[in-house]
């Protein structure tokens, strides 16, 4: 068996535009599903194997964005945050088993929390039509975990 990943992921959302501003609520729904293959090493003393595996979820996500824009010196500046409320409904993690030599353990997949959040900001400078520097960020936020991430990102178009 082969490694794959399969999804969907479906998004409703409204954009109210109010001048310059914008809020955006946002319903989500997301399944994956990803498969790996066992694992034999070949040759050598103490070999490893590793069963295949299955992993699979479906979350529901709702939340909203809001932003709003200021047009500087033929520069557009773009400032936006969101929230989301995060229901991993679904959950499915099967256990590997791994091998080495006469030795055997069996690992549980981890999965998220059942209930999360979601949030992050996002600026944007539009230099030009074609040059735009941003910044996001991202956070989520589960009972057993956190996990933040930033991106500085340049854009060109031609």
């Amino acid at each position: 068996m082969a490694n794959r990943v399969e999804g969907a992921l479906s998004e409703i959302g409204y954009y109210w535009n109010l001048q310059q501003s914008r809020i955006v609520p946002k319903v989500d729904l997301e399944y994956v599903r990803a498969t790996t293959g066992t694992l034999q090493e070949m040759g050598g003393l103490d070999l490893v194997t590793a069963s295949g595996t299955t992993l699979a979820r479906a979350r529901l996500m709702i939340g909203a964005e809001i932003g709003h824009y200021w047009i500087v010196d033929q520069k557009v500046l773009d400032l936006s945050a969101y929230g989301k409320a995060v229901d991993n409904f679904s959950q499915n993690f099967s256990s590997v088993v791994v091998s080495l030599g006469p030795q055997t353990i069996t690992v549980q997949g981890i999965g998220e929390s059942q209930y999360g959040a979601d949030a992050g900001a996002s600026a944007s400078l539009a230099l030009t039509n074609t040059l735009r520097v941003y910044l996001n960020y991202d956070g989520k936020f589960r009972s057993q975990l956190q996990s933040h991430q930033g991106t500085l990102g340049l854009e060109v178009k031609w």
